[in-house]
């Protein structure tokens, strides 16, 4: 634990931890007197998780994390300074499960023969893994239906056009509300990116294509 104050005058402070194994993650910040909050943030500075309590509430962040360094940021919310604690504890965590789509464009999994049938695809996002990209082909112009559902955590998803990476379509349900993308599509090769909003997230991925009339 440490403790130190932020306001007008202090705008940020920042702390750096590293873990050795993976690990999952408490953060707490407490003993407020005014408003502030937490992020927690990859090596590269990438934001992976934020608090948001109102007021002098305390925040509780929790996360799944592979070896490495991270940061704590934390700042006021308001125009008020305060005192704070901030609290870092880890326990050892379950190894991550397989995954089987690749995370840049160039290394996506592919769906195959998607047609009238619904193809399922199941596989996860998460703190440590925040990109799924998976390919389909289309032999002819289709209505396209992609549906995503998850029982924990947050993801949402992108439709683009492989040959440019332009996003057609996007999702963005709040929570665990499946997400569910409808389009007519010409002939060609389509990706999909399902993408990590808050923790760590299996999801089942379900792809249909209709010839379109």
């Amino acid at each position: 634990e440490a403790s130190d104050w932020v306001g007008p005058a202090d705008a940020t402070d920042y702390y750096a931890f590293r873990i050795t194994e993976r690990q999952a993650v408490t953060i707490g910040l407490d003993g407020l007197s005014a408003d502030a909050d937490i992020n927690l943030e990859g090596a590269d500075g990438t934001n992976l998780l934020s608090g948001t309590n109102t007021d002098t509430e305390a925040e509780a962040l929790t996360a799944t994390l592979d070896p490495g360094t991270y940061y704590l940021n934390v700042y006021p919310a308001g125009s008020e300074a305060t005192e704070y604690r901030v609290t870092v504890a880890g326990a050892p965590a379950a190894p991550p499960p397989p995954d089987h789509a690749g995370n840049t464009p160039e290394e996506a999994g592919t769906i195959e023969r998607v047609g009238p049938q619904a193809v399922t695809i199941k596989d996860w996002v998460g703190f440590t893994d925040r990109d799924d990209y998976w390919r389909f082909t289309l032999a002819n112009r289709a209505d396209v239906t992609i549906r995503l559902t998850m029982d924990q955590g947050d993801a949402d998803i992108d439709l683009l056009r492989a040959s440019d990476q332009e996003s057609l379509i996007s999702g963005a349900e709040s929570g665990t509300d499946p997400e569910e993308l409808q389009l007519r599509l010409d002939p060609g090769t389509y990706l999909l990116r399902v993408y990590s909003y808050q923790g760590d997230t299996p999801y089942t991925l379900e792809a249909k294509a209709v010839p379109a009339k």
